[in-house]
């Protein structure tokens, strides 16, 4: 009879603060390798195609010397998903003390919701050793020799690609003979037949396309890929992948067609129109960038980084009517700010609207009273159009509560310049060029104002 021996696995302590609301993540069975890792996040987190994410975990580890955590993916998620742990494993080290983030990816054609608490990786206590370099004159020979970067890795590659057409040229020879015999029950079953076969299989190049192009393989990604375009035509998905290969050999045409071809067949992926826009934008085709953004605002209207984005793009057409649209759009976003009266006022003077620009102005004063500063603004625009005994009333209003405000006793000296009195422009430049609190750059432009011009 044998005597089984037991394995005991050795249990170390780790030292936790959990600053989330998630349990202690745990070992499913006696025998489990690693504990799920759950997001805790006060809101769902919509992950798009093609797009990471920092995922907080709320929690934050001390390990032993001489132990690290390798966070990795979940093979469900994976799976089903297409969801994964970028630069997996990754590794925490025992000296680190910050919050434990996964960065995941989607790597499927379709958005995934991460909820809270949903688990979202895996985490492996291990052992690990530290190496010493020591220099030598020579190292010891061996089969490979001096091959480099990808030397062995090329080979399997071209092996595994080769394999998978061999095994596809079987599955498209039974393929044929059942599209054979559906063909004698119906022409429009054996079509369908086909075109769902079709995609199966460029799925498979698709997906296959991505995990090469992770691993660093980019040559078989970019086949794989091609192949899947050539058996699925209409996936966007596959268009936005090989758009990024056609940016990186700079053949923009190219890269350019392949985007707005992505973004034409799934137009409510904010990844592709935000993808297409930036394009738009580095060949300065301003007025297709304002479309794309546009559309992707359209999608998600909370976006002010967008609109900030198409107040840009709106001023280099000088389309003055549309600023002042998206202007609004923000104010509802953000509510009303100082920053947006002033660019208002700005556009409105553009514009020639001195109603508007009348209006924006007052309204900033309104809201801002205690502002000495927007209240000499103020009385400069009336100044400037015409309005002398309204702005010269604002100027002493300011003056009156700040006797030495040197912005209003400039605008004070514009005001007797322009009504020709010399004696009171003296009177006030020498005030000016006394006073400490005027600053240096306006005492050396005060002899050129002094005189009329």
């Amino acid at each position: 009879m044998l005597n089984f021996v037991p394995y005991y696995i050795a249990m170390i302590k780790i030292k936790v603060i959990n600053k989330g609301h998630q349990q202690l993540p745990a070992y499913a069975t006696s025998q489990s390798a690693g504990m799920d890792l759950r997001a805790n996040i006060e809101a769902p987190i919509v992950l798009h195609p093609m797009e990471r994410r920092l995922i907080p975990t709320g929690l934050h580890i001390a390990l032993p010397v001489g132990y690290e955590a390798q966070v990795r993916p979940r093979s469900g998620l994976a799976l089903k998903h297409g969801l994964t742990v970028l630069n997996s494993p990754g590794t925490i080290d025992a000296d680190y003390r910050g919050e434990i983030m996964v960065l995941l990816a989607n790597f499927s054609t379709e958005d995934f919701t991460i909820n809270d608490g949903e688990r979202i990786a895996q985490m492996v206590i291990a052992r690990h050793e530290q190496g010493e370099f020591v220099e030598v004159e020579e190292l010891d020979e061996t089969e490979r020799g001096e091959g480099g970067y990808g030397h062995t890795g090329v080979s399997k590659v071209k092996e595994r690609i080769d394999l998978m057409f061999d095994n596809f040229r079987y599955i498209t020879t039974n393929m044929r003979n059942t599209l054979l015999a559906l063909a004698l029950l119906g022409g429009s079953v054996a079509t369908q037949a086909a075109e769902k076969d079709s995609l199966t299989i460029a799925d498979y190049f698709y997906l296959e396309g991505l995990r090469q192009q992770e691993m660093g393989n980019l040559t078989a990604a970019y086949d794989l890929l091609r192949h899947a375009h050539d058996l699925n035509p209409r996936s966007a998905a596959v268009y936005y992948q090989l758009a990024g290969y056609y940016v990186n050999m700079k053949n923009d045409a190219l890269a350019r067609t392949y985007f707005e071809k992505a973004a034409s067949l799934d137009p409510e992926n904010a990844t592709y129109q935000e993808k297409l826009g930036q394009l738009y934008i580095t060949q300065k085709d301003y007025p297709n960038a304002i479309k794309a953004y546009e559309l992707l605002y359209s999608s998600n209207k909370t976006r002010v980084d967008v609109l900030q984005l198409l107040l840009q793009l709106y001023g280099s057409q000088n389309d003055y009517k549309k600023m002042i649209n998206v202007l609004d759009r923000i104010e509802v976003l953000e509510g009303s700010s100082e920053q947006i009266s002033l660019s208002k006022m700005q556009i409105y003077e553009q514009m020639g609207d001195k109603k508007k620009e009348y209006e924006s102005l007052k309204s900033l004063v309104d809201e801002h009273p205690l502002e000495l500063d927007y209240r000499v603004m103020f009385g400069n625009w009336l100044l400037q159009n015409g309005k002398k005994n309204d702005a010269l009333k604002e100027y002493k209003s300011v003056l009156k509560e700040e006797p030495n405000n040197a912005l209003a006793k400039l605008s004070m000296l514009d005001y007797y310049r322009s009504i020709k009195d010399q004696a009171t422009v003296d009177e006030l430049t020498n005030e000016l060029l006394q006073s400490p609190k005027t600053e240096k750059e306006t005492k050396m432009t005060l002899p050129k104002r002094h005189h009329f011009e």
